[in-house]
C-alpha cells in the first residue's frame, strides 16, 4: 500500500505544486525504502532528492521506475526456489513473498513488456506457491520457475537493468 500511496502522493504534490503532499510522501517512502537497498540502492537518493525538491518538478514516473527495479529484483530473487526450499516453510514464505512482489510489478510490466499476458504472469504466481509447498512436482515447479524468471527478467530488460539478477 505504502508503494501506490507514494505514487499517489508524488502525483498530487506535482500536479498542486503542493510541499506537504511531497512531504508526505517523502515520510511515507522511509516506510519502504529499506526494500530498495541491496536491490536499487542509487534509486533511494534519486527518490529522496525527486521528492524533497521543488513540489512542482516531482516526476512520479521516475520514481515508480527507481521502485519497480528493486521490486522487480526483489521478485526475481524469489522466483528461482532451490530443491532443498521444496515443501519447507522457509520456502513457500519465499514463494509467497515474491508473489507479493509479483503484484507491485504488474502494472509497469504489463506497460512495458507487453509481450507478457499479465493475467498469466499473475496466474502463474498465484500457483507457484502451492507447488513449492507441496515440492512433489520437481519438473511442474521448474518449469514454472523459469517462464517467472523469463517475465521478470524481460521487465528488468525494460527497465534498463544491464543484467537480470536478484540484487544490486
Amino acid at each position: 500500500a505504502a508503494h501506490r500511496v507514494v505514487i499517489a502522493l508524488a502525483g498530487d504534490a506535482r500536479d498542486n505544486a503542493d510541499p506537504v503532499a511531497a512531504r508526505k510522501a517523502l515520510e511515507l517512502f522511509g516506510v519502504i525504502k529499506d526494500r530498495l537497498d541491496g536491490r536499487n540502492t542509487p534509486g533511494i537518493a534519486q527518490i529522496e532528492a525527486i521528492l524533497a525538491g521543488d513540489p512542482a518538478a516531482i516526476d512520479p514516473d521516475a520514481i515508480l521506475t527507481e521502485l519497480d527495479i528493486a521490486f522487480a529484483k526483489r521478485t526475481r530473487a524469489y522466483s528461482a526456489i532451490a530443491d532443498e526450499d521444496l515443501a519447507v516453510p522457509a520456502g513457500y514464505k519465499s514463494a509467497v513473498e515474491g508473489h507479493t512482489y509479483a503484484l507491485l510489478v504488474a502494472p509497469g510490466l504489463a506497460a512495458r513488456v507487453p509481450a507478457t499476458p499479465i493475467a498469466t504472469f499473475l496466474g502463474e504466481w498465484g500457483a507457484y506457491p502451492d507447488l513449492v509447498r507441496a515440492g512433489d512436482d520437481l519438473e511442474a515447479t521448474h518449469a514454472l520457475s523459469d517462464r517467472l524468471v523469463d517475465a521478470i527478467c524481460a521487465y528488468q530488460t525494460a527497465l534498463g537493468v544491464a543484467d537480470c539478477s536478484p540484487d544490486a
